[in-house]
């Protein structure tokens, strides 16, 4: 296919309507990146056109880019509901944004890179496709994770462990501290506690990791005496309920820790990994995504977690009259 050709279509289309469409061979050679250069340079000649669709021979899905604000280029742009963008649950981002913001298994970002040679043909697309990074939703059970869905719009329903499985353990992990002043800080998927006084007691780090958006209930305990670190050296050994499963490590930031005689020194490490179910609605419910709220199935209910009756709007309690569970 000849660049004037593709010149000459556009032209065509461009007088007559606010859109434009190009099709592409299967095997074109100027590609999507030349086919944007040039509606681009057509921006600034034709103020009419809003809308390119680039069809494929053999695909019946066209690719449309929308004009943006400003005559810079031509993107895919986010879903756009009565002015909403992302239904208002989420921030427009391009892909290379996208990319770097991808969350790891600890739900830190992993920070790939996507793009960084525009003129590659494998990622031409990255400041050119958008797509929405939902934002957290806060649930009833303090928790929080992501909306989801190309638009933001299916909402999480709580997570937790199948009551009906057995011979399973919870999650512990031991961190170490060896400090006699100053503060130190915990993180866990992505969320950092308020700092932690070296001489807190064991229901003060309770306390400040149950705050955290991503930890719902723990319980902790000393190695040794009433602080969480000491001259010689604590051990906290926290044991995970909600959220269960085979959770990632805790990090502690020790910069502020300080000690009178040594060296701080911290650590923290997997005692035994978690072998609980973290799935949605305990696998005894369905989701509705429209509200968030767990369906639960006959003779199971919401619970705290630890299998009895609570507030975590999951379903993950069984009546106890019950023999076998169902769904």
């Amino acid at each position: 296919m000849e660049d004037a050709w593709v010149h000459h279509s556009i032209d065509a289309c461009v007088t007559r309507a606010t859109e434009a469409m190009i099709v592409l061979s299967r095997n074109a050679q100027v590609g999507v990146p030349g086919v944007s250069a040039i509606v681009q340079a057509l921006a600034g000649v034709f103020p009419v056109l809003k809308e390119l669709r680039v069809i494929e021979v053999g695909n019946d899905a066209p690719l449309v880019f929308t004009r943006q604000r400003h005559l810079t280029g031509i993107e895919v742009s986010c879903p756009n509901s009565n002015g909403a963008v992302c239904n208002n649950r989420g921030t427009c981002r391009t892909l290379r944004e996208l990319a770097a913001l991808t969350p790891t298994a600890s739900f830190t970002t992993a920070g790939f890179v996507y793009g960084s040679d525009p003129n590659a043909l494998t990622t031409w697309d990255a400041d050119m496709v958008q797509g929405c990074y939902c934002n957290k939703a806060h649930l009833n059970s303090g928790s929080s994770v992501r909306y989801s869905g190309y638009s933001c719009s299916k909402i999480p329903c709580p997570s937790g462990d199948d009551p009906w499985t057995n011979n399973q353990v919870d999650e512990v992990q031991t961190v170490s501290c060896s400090a006699d002043g100053g503060t130190f800080a915990l993180s866990f998927r992505g969320e950092i506690t308020l700092p932690i006084p070296f001489s807190a007691s064991t229901a003060i780090v309770k306390s400040a990791l149950e705050l955290l958006l991503t930890i719902t209930s723990v319980s902790v305990t000393f190695s040794t005496g009433i602080s969480a670190c000491s001259s010689a050296g604590n051990a906290m050994t926290i044991t995970f309920y909600s959220p269960s499963g085979d959770v990632p490590l805790l990090s502690i930031s020790a910069a502020t820790l300080t000690h009178s005689t040594a060296t701080v020194t911290t650590n923290v490490v997997q005692t035994t990994q978690g072998t609980k179910e973290d799935t949605i609605c305990n696998n005894r419910g369905r989701c509705d995504e429209d509200t968030g709220t767990c369906i639960c199935s006959l003779y199971h209910a919401s619970s705290n977690g630890l299998g009895d009756f609570g507030v975590l709007d999951d379903c993950g309690v069984v009546d106890s009259f019950m023999t076998h569970g169902e769904l």
